[in-house]
């Protein structure tokens, strides 16, 4: 360099230089969080997030209506928020144990749900179900969770069914499986069996005035992304293919319209077959009350509060007349008294037909 300036020399060995150090120097810049990670799934987009509580408010629609025919009692399961999650922001809801169903997909989608309560909330459902007025509990016995679990069955049976008829094919799912969990931050050892990032979706699940609570269903993210391409229609042979947009656009809308069939009962005449296990398989675990009827009399009112120890009250049998043998109230059969190990009982010895004690039972449910 003379005389305050450079050369052309000098000029070009300088830009050389710089060059040559520049580019192995400089950093790449970090890219986002989980989008450099091999194989890991991207998030859903809007339109993804959308079909996914779609297709739950139309899945828990019918399952709300099945759930309502089992309590006999009105039931409604609001539109369903969707985000994702990890396993931290799903325990942080939980400060006690938990109820937790794990449902899986045997036919149609390879995948999981897992749906969880309060164990308080449960309760509620479990008693409900079997005969009860809906009372809280803050334990939980295997009677209760398979309650639960019977519900949760024919919830997401006709869920199932639903999904079925979205996707166009058959969909069937797994026994549930029921487990009392504690999901709180510090519990050890507890594996949801959801990996990486989760779609949460919550409903607002209402049981008449008994129960208001958050119904939460849970599943990885590559199955919700399945079952969104799963309920993608399918365009027409010879058509053009449509932009993206639009494909998203059809996912729910391509649903097969479902065909009424008027249903047929079987006769309960005397001629007709017992009914197959098939049938009333469901049913011979429902205790009933058997009562034996030795006869019947009518009194006044100031009979009654006549009555004493030693009074002797008429009845409308003879002595050694069979007694009449009733279940809920519907005569069965006759029998004749016996005493076995001095106790009371009845020995039978005429049987109403099958079809006849059927349609008693029937008349009294």
């Amino acid at each position: 360099m003379s005389g305050g300036s450079l050369s052309q020399e000098e000029i070009d060995a300088l830009m050389a230089d710089g060059a040559g150090g520049a580019v192995p120097e400089t950093p790449e810049a970090p890219a986002p969080e989980g989008a450099d990670e091999p194989g890991g799934p991207a998030p859903l987009s809007a339109v993804e997030s959308d079909t996914i509580g779609e297709i739950g408010n139309i899945c828990m629609s019918s399952a709300a209506t099945a759930l309502s025919t089992l309590l006999s009692r009105p039931v409604q399961i609001t539109t369903p928020s969707v985000d994702e999650v990890d396993d931290a922001e799903v325990r942080r809801h939980f400060e006690s144990p938990a109820v937790v169903v794990v449902i899986e997909y045997t036919e149609g989608l390879a995948g999981r749900n897992v749906f969880i309560l309060t164990q308080r909330d449960a309760s509620v459902v479990a008693d409900l179900m079997m005969g009860g007025g809906g009372t809280p509990s803050d334990e939980l016995t295997e009677l209760h969770a398979s309650a639960i679990g019977e519900a949760m069955n024919q919830m997401m049976g006709s869920a199932s069914t639903a999904m079925a008829e979205m996707a166009g094919r058959r969909v069937d799912i797994s026994a549930p499986s029921v487990a009392i969990l504690d999901l709180s931050d510090g519990a050890d050892g507890v594996d949801l069996g959801l990996d990486g990032r989760i779609v949460r979706t919550s409903f607002q699940l209402r049981v008449d005035d008994l129960l208001d609570t958050t119904l939460m269903q849970l599943m990885p993210i590559e199955f919700a992304r399945d079952l969104v391409d799963g309920m993608s229609a399918t365009p027409a042979a010879g058509t053009a293919p449509a932009s993206e947009a639009a494909d998203d656009d059809r996912r729910l809308h391509a649903v097969p319209v479902p065909v009424a069939q008027p249903v047929t009962f079987p006769s309960l005449d005397d001629a007709s077959a017992a009914p197959g296990a098939g049938d009333i398989g469901l049913l011979l675990d429902v205790p009933l009350q058997v009562t034996v009827e030795l006869g019947r009399t009518q009194l006044r009112i100031r009979n009654v509060l006549e009555l004493v120890p030693g009074s002797i009250v008429e009845l409308d049998k003879l002595a050694g007349e069979p007694v009449d043998v009733l279940v809920n109230g519907k005569q069965i059969a006759r029998g004749e008294v016996v005493v076995i190990d001095e106790e009371f009982g009845v020995r039978i010895t005429d049987v109403a037909s099958q079809a006849k004690r059927l349609r008693g039972l029937a008349a009294e449910g």
